[in-house]
């Protein structure tokens, strides 16, 4: 269902009225564990682009996510990520630090160096 600007707006779906995230409904329902979790949240637009017929795929997906041990050794180990997706491009455009490539070495290999 298309969802004009406008009503984006007074719905406070991705901002508030004062334009800050907090306050939103996406401020409300942004319990992700990583960086890159919150960004592609925020970047797929789920809130804005409601969807006008139910989608069975995609509740089954949500609910086996519910039903699965996300409290529990999946929490911590993305936890313990970080944000590759920023890593790789800053490796990717030649601006990586030292800690950088330690952090990549690090995920890579499961160990702490």
């Amino acid at each position: 269902m298309a969802v004009d600007e406008t009503t984006r707006r007074h719905l406070e779906l991705i901002a508030s009225t004062d334009g800050a995230r907090k306050g939103s409904l996406l401020s409300v329902l942004d319990e992700t564990l990583t960086a890159v979790g919150a960004r592609t949240l925020w970047q797929l637009d789920y809130l804005s682009a409601a969807l006008a017929r139910r989608d069975r795929a995609r509740h089954d997906a949500v609910e086996e996510l519910f039903d699965a041990d996300l409290g529990g050794t999946v929490a911590d180990a993305l936890k313990r990520i970080g944000d590759l997706e920023r890593l790789a491009g800053r490796i990717g455009s030649m601006r990586a630090s030292p800690r950088d490539c330690l952090r990549l070495a690090t995920h890579s290999t499961g160990s702490t160096l």
